[in-house]
């Protein structure tokens, strides 16, 4: 378990945390945790009662997904 400082210095930068974990953290808390450019989140409400709630939104492509993970950039 880290603190919301810890993990706004940990040495590991923008990974010290998962995903969108950094996005809301600092939204919730309006702490400065690093973050991923190629990641970008922003709140959109309470949570959904299950996943297919989101899908209808969003457009999900696996290509992207798999280049967020390792932090490259989209074509």
């Amino acid at each position: 378990m880290f603190t919301l400082e810890q993990l706004a210095n940990s040495p590991r930068r923008e990974f010290s945390t998962a995903h969108a974990t950094a996005h809301i953290l600092n939204w919730r808390f309006g702490s400065n945790i690093p973050h991923p450019g190629q990641i970008s989140a922003e709140p959109i409400g309470l949570p959904r009662k299950t996943y297919a709630d989101y899908t209808r939104e969003f457009e999900y492509v696996p290509e992207n997904l798999i280049m967020a993970s390792v932090a490259a950039d989209f074509k």
